[in-house]
């Protein structure tokens, strides 16, 4: 607060600072005249200070109270963000914790990208601010999966929907087989009464044997062709056709295949467990969330959230979505999320379709990505040989890990 003193008049002038905005005021104060006070000089500045302090103290006590409410209003805010990030995660317990963990994994690379004082990303810093506005894009980068059906992102087997399919193949297969059987029973009868020698008695036998063996190992392939993998062979993929065409006689006389066309075109997943149609509806969520988010009124340190976190599935080659940007269209942020997003979900030990891969595993896909045009390779690298992940598992993961043991200690 400062003074800027007239003859007449005193103009004092102040600053009002809080993290989304500022403020400049001026407040003109009347002084008096020259026989409005009688006594010393030194009296007349005592007087003048004690003023000044009633003024002071009348124009702070609002102020405190703004930056309070201010600071309850930001505190209100991240939490909403969190408890919503929190029920997307929790909308599914394959995904529990990836929103947390990508925020936390985020940050820590662009601290370390902050830190950084020669090469590539040596005039990239972050203030306070836009940490904050990089973790709250980090919170919201997946509230568009509040659409996603569930069954999608919990199909763990290529005949998921709300429960496992295969289950309906296999009460198939066990019915066909018990068919088989009983016909050779009734052929093996019908032989006996005939009073046939016994050479075609076992081989009515053996006939029989051998399409039961055909049924079992049938239902074991498609069995095994349930399980995601990285990839089907072409062969695979042409005993299934062949089966689909295979027909047999249900109780009401009719002909039904091996396996019906839903089947087939689940059971030729080539990779992973979802099919085309499913792919499509899980990827709408980054358009989703771009579409929820740009309808929020973000304040002017907040603003680039949208943008931020709908481009977390951008390529570098213009081949991701939603937008399909390229190249510099991503921003910087956008670029980083997708490496710790994609780093996140491969080491992730909760997905249904995988395993949690190894960190050798993950450097390869990274850098296979960055390859291919996908990922900003720079990060990658940066990512890669600053050991972001580590870092990220000693600041966060190890501490919570030793945190649960210590409750469960206290607890036993």
């Amino acid at each position: 607060m400062t003074a800027c003193e007239g003859r007449r008049w005193s103009l004092w002038t102040f600053v009002a600072a809080r993290p989304f905005c500022l403020r400049v005021g001026a407040l003109p104060l009347r002084r008096c005249g020259p026989g409005a006070f009688c006594g010393s000089a030194a009296s007349k500045r005592r007087a003048a200070r004690r003023r000044m302090r009633s003024v002071t103290k009348i124009l702070s006590l609002p102020a405190k109270q703004f930056l309070r409410r201010h600071r309850r209003r930001c505190t209100l805010f991240e939490a909403f963000v969190k408890v919503m990030a929190t029920a997307i995660d929790e909308k599914s317990p394959v995904t529990g914790g990836h929103i947390r963990r990508v925020a936390e994994l985020k940050l820590t690379m662009a601290e370390v990208i902050h830190d950084i004082k020669e090469g590539q990303f040596k005039d990239i810093t972050f203030s306070q601010d836009q940490l904050y506005e990089l973790r709250i894009a980090a919170y919201m980068h997946d509230i568009g999966k509040v659409t996603t059906p569930v069954e999608i992102v919990e199909k763990a087997k290529k005949l998921q929907t709300i429960f496992d399919r295969i289950h309906y193949v296999r009460l198939r297969m066990d019915y066909i087989i018990q068919k088989i059987k009983l016909e050779g029973q009734n052929s093996k009868i019908e032989l006996l009464q005939n009073g046939n020698d016994p050479a075609k008695i076992k081989s009515c036998e053996q006939e029989t044997l051998e399409k039961v063996a055909e049924m079992e190992e049938i239902r074991d392939f498609v069995n095994k062709c349930n399980e995601p993998g990285e990839f089907l062979e072409d062969e695979t993929l042409e005993r299934l056709k062949e089966l689909s065409k295979r027909t047999y006689q249900d109780e009401a006389g009719e002909s039904q295949p091996f396996i019906t066309e839903d089947e087939l075109v689940n059971l030729s997943i080539r990779r992973g467990s979802i099919t085309e149609a499913e792919r499509k509806k899980m990827q709408d969520h980054a358009a989703v969330t771009l579409r929820m988010l740009k309808q929020i009124p973000f304040t002017k340190k907040l603003k680039n959230i949208p943008n931020f976190a709908g481009a977390h599935h951008e390529f570098i080659n213009g081949k991701g979505y939603p937008l399909g940007l390229a190249g510099d269209e991503i921003p910087f942020e956008g670029k980083l999320m997708a490496v710790t997003d994609i780093a996140e979900a491969l080491t992730a030990s909760d997905r249904p379709y995988k395993k949690a891969m190894p960190l050798e595993t993950v450097y390869r896909i990274l850098r296979s990505m960055a390859e291919k045009g996908e990922l900003d390779p720079d990060l990658v690298d940066l990512f890669i040989d600053k050991e972001v992940y580590k870092i990220y598992q000693e600041r966060h993961e190890n501490g919570a890990n030793e945190k649960k043991s210590s409750e469960a200690e206290v607890k036993s």
